[in-house]
């Protein structure tokens, strides 16, 4: 959300772009989803379309569902700012292992977690979570490596791996993904589907900071029911909780 959706001083001398020019940039984020990620600028962006909606929904189950406050917490993939683990530091828990692969990430999430003081609660750790060795045994495993298409990102043997790192009665977040898929044809209305104005400015300007323009990936919001040319069905459906079962 924009600190300041409009203003009005920007307003009356005529600059009108830039009177929602906050408004508009806090939107960016979920506007365009999935935008090509070749360009450095691509990459950013759905990175951090990612862990927006992933921490929206984390946030929730982290605090209310699965009871995160006074647990050991694993982190894995915990990235240059460490979101989830500050999200469960937040949320209570007694103590938080972060673990990151990444020797950039590893130090900016490091640096991070010392400029807010978290060094207490939260333990950034550099390595492979399938070879790294825990101080401690966990009672909670958190991550953000599920992709569109759950196993896109490497999450099974990871996860399944990281059963080793947690007490009997651990827990997995999320415990489950399941893709589904069907065969749609597009609405007359969108077979060629146009931006409103001030979008379409902001998506040329994305075209000129790279350098070229490409073709976008947009998520259709309420898709008509009627345009569906086959039932759904599952493609891909993986249990994380239960370390036993052959669906991971």
């Amino acid at each position: 959300e924009a600190v300041e959706s409009f203003d009005f001083a920007a307003f009356n001398v005529g600059d009108y772009y830039r009177a929602v020019n906050e408004k508009i940039l806090s939107e960016t984020i979920s506007k365009v989803l999935y935008p090509n990620d070749e360009p450095a600028a691509g990459k950013s962006l759905r990175l951090a379309q990612q862990y927006f909606f992933v921490s929206c929904s984390l946030r929730d189950m982290i605090r209310i569902h699965l009871q995160v406050p006074g647990k050991i917490v694993l982190d894995i993939g915990t990235g240059k700012d460490a979101i989830l683990a500050r999200l469960c530091a937040e949320a209570g828990a007694k103590h938080v292992y972060a673990v990151e692969l990444l020797e950039s990430s590893f130090l900016s999430a490091r640096a991070t977690i010392e400029r807010l003081g978290l060094q207490k609660t939260i333990t950034v750790l550099h390595g492979d979570a399938t070879k790294i060795i825990l101080p401690e045994p966990a009672e909670v495993c958190i991550s953000e490596i599920v992709g569109n298409i759950g196993s896109q990102e490497g999450a099974v043997p990871i996860l399944r791996d990281a059963w080793r790192h947690l007490k009997p009665e651990g827990r997995m977040i999320p415990s489950q993904s399941i893709t589904r898929i069907a065969a749609v044809t597009l609405p007359d209305s969108l077979v060629n589907p146009q931006f409103q104005e001030i979008p379409r400015w902001y998506a040329e300007r994305i075209f000129e900071q790279v350098g070229y323009s490409f073709d976008l990936r947009v998520c259709i919001r309420h898709f008509p029911k009627s345009h569906l040319l086959s039932a759904p069905a599952v493609f891909e459906d993986l249990d994380f909780q239960d370390r036993k079962s052959t669906r991971l």
